[in-house]
């Protein structure tokens, strides 16, 4: 291994491994690329908002923080926004989001919304 590399070895939960297996799969990457892409997205996403930062239940999420909730891309999520899938509010040509309103339509208590379509779960 050379010095801008580390060896990393985990354990999974089994259904967690055979999505990530799937996908490399699907898109027809080493899995390292594709771990490497995972981490700093999340990395990035846990650094966007501070650990100690209080927990508010109206507050207010980018279109990035609000697919880092739902984990999924942006793309995904615009995609269902212009569809009237998810609950937000526009600004411009800017999305906002409300946090507990969307763990609300997440958890199938908020109607107003179609739930039957949307993001496809991992294979």
């Amino acid at each position: 291994m050379d010095e801008d590399h580390k060896a990393l070895f985990i354990r999974l939960p089994l259904q967690e491994a055979q999505h990530l297996d799937a996908k490399v799969k699907e898109l027809g990457r080493s899995k390292q690329s594709v771990v490497v892409e995972l981490i700093n997205r999340g990395l990035l996403a846990a650094t966007s908002v501070p650990k100690d930062a209080p927990a508010s239940e109206d507050e207010v999420l980018t279109t990035e923080e609000a697919a880092v909730l739902l984990k999924v891309t942006k793309e995904q999520l615009v995609q269902r926004v212009e569809l009237g899938d998810v609950p937000h509010r526009r600004f411009g040509f800017e999305y906002r989001f409300s946090r507990q309103e969307l763990l609300t339509w997440m958890g199938g208590n908020d109607h107003r919304y179609e739930f039957s379509v949307g993001f496809k779960s991992p294979s």
